[in-house]
């Protein structure tokens, strides 16, 4: 059976290592960029349009290689401000990046790339579109109560009418069991013609 070298596992072992490594350097420099580039959206050193528009970052994520920084923003739920926004970001993305270098945040600061938050983009838009529904007027049926002075109407409406011991325990707001033992005893005052439910189902489903 071939086994690997041991220059072979040490140098798996080494990789692994480094792998690890990069991504804890590179969530490191994530959250580094997302403190300085908020900061800077806060203040008017870009530009006092860009501090006006009030942009709220998500996320800041470097790409593997460092060819980008790609920059996460949450959007409105007014489409006109996004395009606003969105035209705004790219230009100041250049003098954010400069700004960046000149404080030394990342030497090898690589572009940075503006982007829609697209997750917060599809709750806004569901926000949006719940806001302007038409659900029509509530049902009357909503509003209709039982009429528990009325033995005969308890008798006509109950769903207990129909139940059977396997009925689900939920209806009529019964406990399965305790419809079980009720059985029997509904039924003999069903035969001696009193049509109604008996007391212990009467009082489980008024309260």
């Amino acid at each position: 059976t071939h086994k690997p070298s041991q220059w072979a596992s040490l140098t798996k072992s080494t990789s692994k290592r480094a792998g690890r490594e990069d991504h804890v350097r590179l969530r490191a420099l994530n959250g580094l960029l997302y403190k300085a580039l908020t900061e800077l959206l806060c203040t008017p050193q870009v530009s006092q349009e860009l501090c006006d528009l009030d942009v709220e970052l998500s996320e800041v994520s470097l790409t593997a290689d460092f060819s980008a920084c790609r920059v996460f923003w949450r959007t409105t739920v007014s489409e006109a401000r996004n395009a606003s926004m969105e035209a705004v970001l790219r230009r100041s993305a250049a003098p954010m990046r400069h700004l960046l270098m000149s404080q030394q945040t990342l030497r090898n600061m690589p572009p940075i790339v503006f982007v829609q938050d697209k997750k917060n983009a599809a709750v806004v838009e569901v926000d949006r579109l719940l806001a302007i529904a038409d659900f029509g007027p509530p049902d009357e049926e909503d509003f209709v109560q039982d009429d528990s002075s009325d033995p005969e109407a308890l008798d006509t409406a109950s769903p207990c009418d129909t139940l059977g011991p396997a009925a689900p325990s939920s209806l009529c707001g019964i406990d399965h069991e305790a419809l079980n033992e009720q059985i029997l005893e509904y039924k003999r005052r069903r035969e001696k013609g009193r049509g109604s439910v008996g007391p212990a189902c009467r009082s489980t489903r008024l309260s």
